[in-house]
């Protein structure tokens, strides 16, 4: 009888190991792929033994399997939605963590280029030409509450030139401040009032440059400058994937 169950055991742990098994392909998968810049907030997470698929707010869980040229997932919705499907096989490739994916009926690779992603915040800044190591407080930092009424302006270094960028937009921001804050966020003169700016800045951007970057910006002297700082626990840049590009983060630092 122990015999018996010993010999069951060892069988089990067989086919759970080798049900949890991957070949090379798969093992280069494994992670999280994000859409974000080049498409929207697509997010799959390949696993050893499932797969979870974020998009437009649907959140659907699955099995997987690839090889060297494709990539089989199956799906399952929770209920049924039209025009929605459970099975997908795409053509893939694969170029550093860039994936690249494409129906098996298409002759190009046209789907939007998802990137591996090992850290949020360096992911999110994938829109930009900079990254931005944001300086460390030395004192207790505050929460900024209301994102939606912060308009961010990100400041780095390309090749040594200091760059000040909002969203997409780094010709001239400085210059065209004023009608950034008009006709992408304050309709009415007033509305200004209850917006402020938000400074996420590289540690290595002089305090010179920033009072000098203040200092434009009070053409607005009703509006505040919040500076953003380093925080472990915000995991800045993850985006709320529930709700389809909503910040699921808060900037922390202070008024300056």
């Amino acid at each position: 009888m122990r015999f018996f169950i010993k010999i069951t055991v060892q069988l089990f742990l067989f086919f759970a190991l080798i049900s949890c098994s991957k070949n090379k392909y798969e093992k280069e998968l494994l992670g999280t792929w994000n859409n974000y810049p080049s498409g929207g907030s697509v997010e799959i997470r390949f696993y050893k033994d499932s797969i979870s698929s974020y998009e437009h707010r649907n959140k659907r869980k699955g099995t997987w399997s690839a090889d060297i040229s494709q990539i089989k997932m199956n799906l399952p919705l929770l209920k049924f939605v039209e025009g929605y499907k459970a099975s997908f096989i795409f053509d893939y490739k694969l170029n550093g963590d860039s994936l690249f994916i494409k129906n098996l009926d298409d002759s190009a690779f046209t789907y939007p280029v998802f990137f591996k992603v090992n850290d949020y915040w360096k992911h999110y800044l994938r829109q930009f030409d900079f990254q931005i190591d944001l300086p460390v407080a030395d004192f207790e930092m505050i929460k900024s509450d209301y994102m939606q009424y912060g308009i961010d302006l990100f400041v780095g270094y390309n090749n040594k030139e200091l760059i000040v960028q909002y969203n997409d937009q780094n010709n001239n921001v400085l210059k065209n401040i004023k009608s950034i804050v008009y006709s992408e966020r304050a309709q009415f003169e007033e509305e200004v009032n209850i917006l402020y700016f938000n400074l996420i800045a590289d540690k290595n951007v002089s305090e010179q440059q920033i009072d000098s970057i203040k200092k434009i910006l009070n053409v607005f002297p009703d509006m505040k400058i919040f500076r953003v700082y380093k925080n472990d626990t915000a995991n800045y840049g993850k985006y709320d994937l529930d709700h389809e590009l909503s910040y699921d983060w808060s900037w922390y630092g202070r008024f300056e």
